[in-house]
């Protein structure tokens, strides 16, 4: 009797298995990386480049960024930009001196259909500036009191975040084009160091909106269109 047993549910037990194996690799495969006939774990990786930061009116430069994505469906970004003004043609900039500037961009991205020869996503994108300047002979506004000065070193700092979805396909076999738009909110922090301040009247023009002449912290929307061009190691056929 047991050896008729084993004549029977063995073939089974070993049939449930291989079963189970193939149900699991099938689940899995939807969240593997999106490998390509040639590529190999290097394929997780992506750098990209933001060809568009080259000609920021503010805040100019190469913007060069990294996304690794362990999951077809889900991958993380960062991008860093260094200063750059050679191919700026309109400067926004007038009146500040030794400008110095920092831009760090980070997001989470999720892939609801993934493929690989085009991809729509959405992101969260968390975003921090920062920039440093000086002026000369302009004006400050301290409660409610406006200040001439000789000289100030002004800081700002942004930090925000932005909801964001993308598009982005295949061209050439080897690169990727990035393009999104999104919208948020960041907070701007305004801070002077301020040598040879007097009292001047309040004007209009020292009161307009827009400029760096409030200190504190102010929320501001934020848009945020463009597009980042990418580098695959390996064709993606």
């Amino acid at each position: 009797m047991m050896y008729l047993c084993n004549i029977e549910y063995k073939p089974l037990f070993k049939r449930l298995i291989l079963l189970f194996f193939l149900s699991a690799n099938t689940a899995l495969g939807q969240f593997s990386p999106d490998f390509s006939t040639n590529s190999d774990w290097k394929d997780i990786f992506m750098p990209k480049v933001h060809p568009f930061m080259l000609f920021h009116p503010n805040t100019p430069g190469l913007a060069v960024g990294l996304e690794i994505r362990p999951l077809r469906s889900l991958s993380v970004q960062a991008e860093y930009t260094l200063p750059f003004y050679g191919l700026t043609f309109y400067n926004n900039n007038f009146g500040k001196f030794d400008q110095q500037f920092q831009r760090v961009r980070a997001e989470i991205r999720f892939y609801p259909d993934p493929n690989e020869d085009w991809e729509y996503y959405f992101a969260a994108e968390g975003i921090y500036n920062q920039e440093k300047y000086f002026r000369e002979r302009s004006f400050i506004i301290r409660d409610e009191l406006a200040f001439n000065y000789i000289r100030s070193d002004i800081t700002l700092n942004s930090l925000g975040g932005t909801l964001k979805a993308g598009y982005q396909f295949v061209i050439f076999d080897w690169f990727i084009v990035d393009t999104y738009v999104g919208a948020g909110a960041k907070a701007v922090t305004t801070t002077h160091a301020p040598i040879g301040l007097y009292e001047v009247p309040l004007t209009r023009e020292t009161t307009r909106e827009g400029g760096d002449q409030f200190e504190g912290t102010k929320i501001k929307p934020h848009f945020s269109i463009g597009a980042r061009l990418g580098f695959s190691f390996f064709p993606r056929y």
